[in-house]
Formats: structure tokens, sequence, C-alpha cells
């Protein structure tokens, strides 16, 4: 064989030099191609095709003859692929062959001989679902042998011989085993259209007949959480069990629903398998997650009614809404609860250590009474401690797992700090000692030295009141809820908006508007009672460069951004849309105003419009001029959170929203969809779905819509529905908890522990009564008794706060083992505050209940006479002061602060509505506020005033009126306003009154100073 084919090779260059003796070289590429049958029998009438790469266009198209034979030249010098196909009756009947020597642009003579083997069909069906993403294009089937590798490497396809100068080169003919969205279907489908019909659609492959194969199924998804693509798919047969085709007219048919959706049902089994695990791995460092474990009980329960529901055949739609619920679930919400939970886990191990070697210095100090066992004891009980809680409080073990650097770095750093604190620093830092004065770390020292000898001298009495205390702490700590979650937020009355309307979006770190799912969030509207037919917002992508140029009458004008909105939403807005109704459902542009006017457009004209983008082309269209939009209107076109409903780009994390000028709206907005699609087909990958919106009629059902597009999508949609002017947000996010949202049963026991307290109190000073005159005479005065009684409270509170804190830990970490899946409604609180809240809760009520016996204790044997007298004298100092400095003449302050001039507008509104509050007063008020218009002089100094009255109380009694002018001067040139305050009494005045007026003034301009960022520049 090989022989009969370099003498038929020789034959042909023979006869070609004969034909040409005046070329010295060959000036065409030449080939011979034989089609035969697997026991070479010849293939008549079969399909020759020389496809160019350079021109994307086939050179040669011809047909074998009786012998199989199909010869034939081509330019020289270019790269071809030459395809052998059978068609019969317009379809092709066998796997077509390819031959490519693209990599031979130099080749002058082929002879191959290619094997056509008969050939079964593979078709696939149905649409792509894909929770999370959106179908990228068409599905490829890819044709492979028994070991999985591709056909073409191990069914041999003939041989061929390639002629390039005086060398011969073998190349391997191949068949075709990759169909759908690849060069080989595209080949194909360009020259057999060429001929009048399709002889292969994009959903079809063509599978060797008697071999035994796997059929590969493959299609493309968008992810739309992380915008990457993904190749999923389904393999028919298998090594041990090959598929087999035996007929010519055996077809196998591959439905894509189907295969998705128990693709997906599968995927999610592996996504809440992976929740578990990861759930379980939590709970064996010792968080109590009930809460979660309930999400993850749900979501199984939710994945089995699904299976279920597929199983029975149900509509492919009830399906869908229970696999994205499930979704939600173990990619949303519990990793984002899990991860909440771990940050606030791993910052609380971090300061953890620090309320650890405070706690132990608290026991160290109470216990023990000389230094070094002070020390000593320190060192130990931090060390238990540390120990204690490396079991209780789970945030140690996460940081221990996370980085054991940053965990010895914190414990060891905190022993270091506090013991240095404790026993180093006093004897390097001394307070000074005056002459008759006793000094403050002295007395506070010996207070808290007698009040803990005190406390251990009736051991029961403190036994029981640390006890009350401590359980009043441990139930606060397990019962109480305050502090940050991550659950779903439902704001009702957020917005005021005049429409009935129900509105999906997704927004990122609260600002950034983020695409939806244009595949299957539309899905969200279908068979809703009470909700109406969705209608889509498109608009460019931000990081996309779009230059829109609309042409009309020899005139152009360039655009940036592009949106595409419903034709019923342009036409229910007729204050803002001037356009004609009937042209909104074809392909039509609404313009600006101001280029309405610059291209002289009356409506109806057609016009040219090119859209370029950045790094995807350009596309060119025919569209009809609707109408225009009123620029100022458009503008304020908003959602009911405020966000415009304009495309947008980002600067450094802000999100900046174009002029209106800038932007050309399009109906309908599924024509923006379909404009730069993928090479594999789909959705523009320049125009994104950013906003559906529907109208609702009954306020129950649009409740209960945006409550369940959240629980099926979660993560950043916001879902917000409006009936009768008040809109309802619902959405998932962190917000705050606090124990005073709950009832008021939290004050019972808080209320008694503090009677508690103050009935031992009480019971102390009766017997220490004796003491206290001690103190008394050894020159205490009542300060200083009333401090040792409450440095006695203190070291209780201290106590008890310490220990009711580790005990509701440690109950946490008994639930976690004994009740994992039992939620009790309590949360744990991992957060580091919560430690350093429990010893100042607890100090808290010691002090309440210790204050009545403390001042009991001060004055039981003190005079106060003197202590009145003094009083009075100051008050009397005061009145001769302000009579003696009564005056009638003015004073005029120069008030310090700045007021930017391009600030001034905003600043005058704050300082006017702030003097407006103080005209209610009774010790002092604002009368008679007038806001006068800005003057302008003739050099072009420009003045803004306020006058008004300053009325205060004197201490005689008497009412004060100091009339005010309050100056704003910006001089020309100048970039502040310089700010003056006259004042002048009505009749007569303190001095001083004046001079409360004038920091009145200073008041508010350092209000505003501190205040003009949050004004001026709002997040």
């Amino acid at each position: 064989m090989e022989r009969k084919l370099v003498f038929l090779g020789t034959a042909l260059v023979v006869a070609l030099v004969v034909l040409k003796p005046c070329s010295s070289a060959p000036q065409t590429f030449t080939f011979a191609v034989q089609a035969v049958e697997l026991d070479g029998r010849p293939v008549a009438n079969a399909t020759v095709v020389v496809f160019s790469l350079r021109t994307i266009r086939a050179v040669y198209l011809g047909s074998t003859n009786a012998s199989g034979w199909a010869t034939g030249s081509a330019p020289l010098g270019d790269n071809y692929i030459i395809y052998v196909l059978k068609i019969e009756e317009g379809r092709l009947v066998r796997v077509p062959v390819r031959v490519d020597i693209s990599e031979y642009a130099n080749a002058e003579n082929l002879v191959a001989r290619v094997v056509l083997y008969p050939a079964a069909r593979v078709v696939v069906t149905g649409r792509v679902i894909y929770i999370g993403g959106v179908p990228t294009g068409t599905a490829r089937i890819i044709v492979l042998n028994r070991e999985g590798e591709p056909i073409s490497a191990s069914l041999s396809a003939g041989e061929a011989s390639l002629a390039i100068g005086n060398r011969q080169v073998k190349v391997s003919p191949q068949v075709v085993h990759v169909y759908g969205p690849a060069r080989d279907y595209t080949f194909i489908k360009v020259f057999t259209r060429e001929l009048g019909f399709e002889a292969l659609k994009i959903n079809e492959g063509l599978v060797p007949l008697e071999q035994p194969v796997r059929v590969r199924v493959e299609y493309g998804v968008l992810d739309m959480r992380t915008f990457t693509v993904r190749s999923l798919g389904v393999e028919l047969g298998s090594r041990e069990s090959p598929l087999v085709f035996v007929s010519a007219d055996q077809v196998e048919t591959v439905d894509l629903l189907k295969v998705s959706m128990e693709g997906q049902l599968q995927s999610l089994k592996a996504d809440m398998a992976a929740a578990r695990s990861q759930v379980d791995a939590y709970e064996r460092m010792g968080f109590y997650i009930p809460e979660i474990h309930d999400l993850l009980r749900i979501g199984e329960e939710q994945l089995s009614a699904a299976e279920q529901l597929y199983a029975r055949g149900e509509a492919p739609e009830k399906v869908i809404a229970l696999m994205e619920r499930v979704y939600a679930i173990a990619n949303d919400q519990i990793p984002r609860r899990l991860g909440f939970l771990r940050d606030v886990a791993k910052v609380g191990a971090t300061v953890m250590p620090s309320f650890l070697a405070v706690f132990a210095a608290i026991l160290a100090f109470y216990f023990f009474d000389s230094q070094r066992s002070k020390m000593v004891s320190f060192s130990l009980l931090y060390a238990a401690l540390v120990l204690a809680f490396a079991y209780v409080y789970p945030g140690f073990k996460l940081l221990w797992s996370l980085d054991r650097t940053l965990f010895l770095a914190t414990v060891g750093g905190a022993y270091a700090v506090f013991f240095a604190i404790a026993f180093l620093l006093p004897r390097v830092v001394k307070e000074p000692e005056l002459p008759g004065e006793v000094a403050l770390g002295g007395l506070v020292a010996v207070a808290f030295t007698l009040g803990k000898r005190y406390s251990k001298v009736k051991a029961t009495r403190t036994f029981i009141t640390v006890f009350s205390i401590a359980a009043f702490i441990w139930a606060f700590t397990v019962l109480a809820t305050f502090g940050a979650v991550y659950t779903k937020i439902e704001e009702r009355g957020f917005a005021q908006y005049a429409a009935n309307v129900v509105i999906v979006k997704r927004i990122d770190n609260e600002t950034t508007p983020q695409p939806l799912n244009a595949e299957l969030d539309p899905l969200l509207f279908e068979g809703r009672s009470g909700v109406g037919v969705p209608s889509l917002t498109v608009m460019s992508r931000p990081d996309v460069s779009l230059r829109v140029a609309v042409s009309a009458a020899g005139r152009e004008v360039i655009l940036r951004f592009a949106a595409g909105l419903d034709p019923k939403e342009v036409a229910n807005q007729r204050a803002i849309f001037a356009v004609a109704t009937a042209l909104l459902d074809e392909p039509s542009l609404v313009l600006p105003e101001s280029v309405w006017r610059n291209l002289g457009l009356k409506g109806g004209e057609d016009v040219d419009v090119v859209f370029e983008a950045q790094g995807y082309g350009a596309a060119k269209l025919r569209m009809r001029a609707a109408g225009y939009f009123i620029e100022s209107a458009f503008e304020n076109m908003k959602d009911p959170d405020g966000v415009p409903l304009r495309p947008f780009i980002k600067r450094e994390d802000r999100v900046l929203y174009a002029n209106v000028s800038d932007v050309v709206i399009v109906t309908p907005p599924q024509l923006l969809l379909s404009l730069f699609p993928p090479p594999e087909g789909g959705y523009s990958q320049v125009f994104y779905v950013y906003r559906i919106a529907a109208e609702v009629t009954e306020e129950a059902a649009g409740l209960l819509f945006i409550n369940d597009v959240v629980d099926r999508r979660g993560e950043s949609y916001v879902a917000i529905s409006c009936y009768g002017g008040s809109c309802t947000r619902v959405y998932y996010g962190t917000r705050v908890q606090s124990v005073f949202e709950q009832e008021i049963t939290f004050f019972v026991p808080l209320l008694i522990v503090i009677a508690n307290v103050l009935l031992s109190m009480l019971s102390i000073v009766r017997e220490r009564r004796r003491e206290i005159f001690i103190f008394m005479c050894v020159g205490f005065n009542p300060r200083h008794i009333a401090l040792v009684f409450l440095a006695e409270a203190i070291v209780y509170g201290l106590l008890s706060g310490g220990f009711g804190y580790v005990a509701g830990l440690a109950t946490f970490r008994l639930l976690s083992a004994f009740a994992a899946h039992q939620n009790l409604m309590v949360r744990e609180k991992l957060e580091w505050y919560w430690s350093y809240l429990a010893i100042a809760l607890a100090v808290t009520i010691s002090i309440l209940g210790a204050i009545k016996p403390s001042m009991d204790a001060a004055y039981l044997f003190a005079p106060t006479e003197v202590r009145r007298l003094k009083i009075a004298e100051r008050r009397e100092r005061v009145k001769r002061v302000e009579y003696v400095s009564r005056t009638a003449a003015a004073k005029i302050f120069a008030i310090p602060g700045e007021v930017m001039a391009d600030e001034g507008e905003v600043a005058f509104s704050y300082i006017y509505s702030k003097l407006v509050d103080l005209s209610y007063g009774e010790l002092e008020s604002v009368e008679n506020l007038i806001d006068h218009p800005m003057e302008e002089r003739p050099d072009g100094t420009r003045i803004k005033r306020f006058t008004f009255r300053y009325a205060s109380t004197t201490e005689l009694g008497e009412k004060a009126a100091i009339d005010c002018e309050l100056r704003f001067v910006l001089s020309p040139g100048a970039d502040r306003y310089r700010i003056e305050l006259d004042t002048k009494p009505v009749g007569q005045a303190p001095i001083s009154h004046m001079d409360y007026a004038a920091d009145l003034i200073k008041r508010i301009v350092n209000d505003w100073m501190a205040e003009r960022e949050r004004l001026l520049y709002p997040a």
C-alpha cells in the first residue's frame, strides 16, 4: 500500500512538470485523497474540503469518484486543514476525518487514504440548570475510547504522505472527536451552509459503529459568586461497560436538564457533607452552635425533599426552589456564620489572656499578703487559668490551630506585662509624698487592705454575697445577649416609596451593586400570587470601557454608558421619559434630552448605533429613536434604598455613578444581554442584569416574596417590598443584639442582688461602729471612711465577676459536649469584652449596693454644718461678682474655628439648626433668631449674618438678655470664612454672661468641625 501511494504521488508530480515546463518550482499545492470503508472498499461521493486558516474559508470543495479518489490543487504557502465527509440527504452519515497540515505551509503535494466509519448520533437536548451561576453557551460532545482517551488517538483514520521539497513527511489523519462549539464544528458549519443546508447541528455528535466508546458531554457555567467559569459534565459508558453503537439509525439522547439537575443534587450532597464536616470541626474545638445545627438539619430535609420531588417527576421549578435554599444554607449561611464565629473567637483569644492575668492578680492579692507569695501564686494561678481556658474557651484551640506563634506571644505577653505592672512597676515609680497630705496611692492601698481583711472576718457572709453576685453574672453571661450576630435582617418602614413594587438586587459590602443571575433569578418571580411580570434592568460592567456611537442624519454623538430598561418601566415614568410608547417593544433608543436635540431627532427615525467594548470588539445595530429623558429628572430616579438607576464605575473602592448626559437607554433590555457573548455562546460578557423589579398587588404577597428570595439566595442579595408608601428590606448581615431588647425580667435579679449587697453592707456598718469611731479619732475624714467600705464591696465584685464569667464559659463547654444539638436559645459569649463586662457589672452592682451604707458610715460621727456653710459662702461670693461686673457696653469676640468657602451653605444650615434647637431652655436660650441673606460688598467681601438674643439666668435669679450678631466674613481671595460675634447687653448684664454667649457659639463651631466630614462626605 505504501509503495502504491509513493508511486501515485510521483506520477502526479511528473504530470505537473509536463503541464508547466516553464516553471522552475511548484506554484500550487496539489493533493489526492481517497475515501474508503474500514474493509478497504472505496466510498464514492464523499465530500473533500480544503479549509484555509488564514482566510477562514474553503478554497476547495469536491467529491470523490467511483474509486473513492478526489484530486485538486490550492494556492501554495497557506495553512490548510482537509476534511473528508460523507453527506447523504443533507446529513452527515459517517464520522468526519480531519487531515491537519496547517504546520506545513510550504507543502507541495499530499496523498492521503482516509477511512470513513459509519456513525450513530448523540443528541443533546434541554437547558442547563446551575444553582449559583449561569450556563455559558452550548454543551460539547467528546467521543472517547474505552480507556477515556480521545478516540482520535486510538482509532485509525488512514494514512497520508506529504511532499515538501525532496523529503516525504508522514501525517496521520484523525477522526473528529469533539462536537459542539469547537473548531471542527465551526469549519464544517461554514462550508455546509455554503451548500445550502446544515449537515450537523451544534447539539449533535457522531460516534463510530461497532467501536467500544465513552461519550462525555461537557457544559460550562459561570459561577456568579466567584466569577469563574467551571466545566461540568456527564460521561456515558465506562471502562468496564463501554457504549457500542450497532446501527446508523441509533440515537443516544442526553437531556441536559436531567443531567444538570442530577449533577446539582449530587453537588449539593457534597456541599452539605462539607458543611457538616465544618460544623463537626468547630464542635470538636468546643463551640456551642445549636442554631447552625438547626440550619444543617433544615438543609438536609430540604435536600431530601428535592430528591423526592425529582424522583416523582415534579416540575423542575419546584425542585430548583428547594435546591436554591439548600445551596444558600450550605454555601452561604453556614460558612458565613462559622466564619463570623471564627473571627470573633480569634480576636477574643488574643485579648483573653489579659483578663486571665487580671483575674489571677485579683486572686493572688486577695488570698496572700506577702509580696513573694503574691508573685508565686500569680504565676501558678495564671498558668492554671490558661490551661482551664484551653478547655472551656474554644477561641484558644482555634488560635492554636491557626497561629501557634501568635497564641504563645499573647499568652506570654499578657503574663509579662501584668507581672511588671503588679510587682515591678510599684518598686520603680513611687508617688511623691507631701507633708500634711495623705498620698492617694497609699490611701487606696490602705482602704483595699482593710476591705480585704474585713471580708475575711465573716467568711460565711462573704461567701453568700460573692456567690449571689457570681450567680447573677453567670446568668448574665449565659442568658443575656449583647453583641453582633450574622442573621437575616428585616427592616420594616426603612424608606417611603410611591410605587407598589418588589425589587431584587445584589449589594456587596453594603455599597457596590453586583450582577444578578440572568438565567435563574427571573425564575424567582414565576408562579407568584400577587407579584407581576418581572422587568430587568441591564447595565454595562463597571470594569469595561464602553463607547456608544449614535449616528443620525450625518451627525454623531459619543456616549460612555448604556443601560437597558423594560418598556413598561419607561412608559410608566411620564415625568422622566418623553417617548413614543409604540416603539419601545422593538429595538429602540432613549437618549438624554441634550443629545436628542443635538442630533435633531423628532422620534421614530432609524439610527445607527455602534457599541464598542474594550477587549470585546464592536457590535453595530440599526435601532429606532423612541424618545428622550429629562436629565435632571432621571438623575433623581432611584430605588427605595437611594441607589440610582444608572451605570457606575469603581475608583478605589468608591462607587461613582455615570453622568446622566452620558447614558443611553436601550429597550428591551434583553437586546444588551445578546451583545458580546462568549465564543461558546451564552449571555453578554459586557452587560449584566443588576436589578429585577415587578409590581405587587398585596402587602402580604410582597413580604412573603422578599423573605423567600433571601432564603433561596442568601449572601449579598437584597430584596425590597414597597406597598402603600412604606418599604421593607430583607437581607443577610450582621446586627447588634442587646439584652435590653428583651423583656424587663432581666432587671428583677439585678435588683435582688443589689438589695442583697445593700443588706450585707448595712449589717457590716452596724457591726463596725467602734472601728468607724477609731478611724475618726486617728484622722480619717468621711471620704476615707466611705472609701474603706466601698473598697470592701469592690473586692466582692472583683471576685464574683471573675468566678461568674468563668462559670458561664464552662456552662457553654458542657452544653457543647452534652447538648450540642439542643437549641436552648442562648448564644455562646466569644467576644473578649464579655470578660471585662462581667467584672465591671459585678463591681457596679457591689458599688450600687454599698453607696448607702458607705455614706451612713462616713457621716456616722462627722459634723456637716461647716460643709453647708462653705456652700452658702461660695454662692454669696458669686452673686457679688455678678452684681459688681454688670455693664451695658458691647463686646466683640473672634471665634476660633474655620468654615471653608465651598462648604458655607452646609455649615450655615448646620449652625442655624443648632441655634434653633436652643430656642427652648430654662437656664439659657436663643430668642428672635433671624437668618439674613448673604451680603456682598463692592470690594467683593461676602458676609453671612445671624442675629439673635441670648437669654440666661444669673445667680441672683434674674434674667440677663444679650443681643448678638454672628458674622461669617469671606474676604476677597480667601478660602475660608472669618467668624465674629458682636454682643451687647439689653440694659445691663454681667460680663460673664457675654462670655457665656461666646462659649455657646464656640461649642457650635467646634461641633461643626467635628461633624463636617460625616455631613459632607458620607460613606
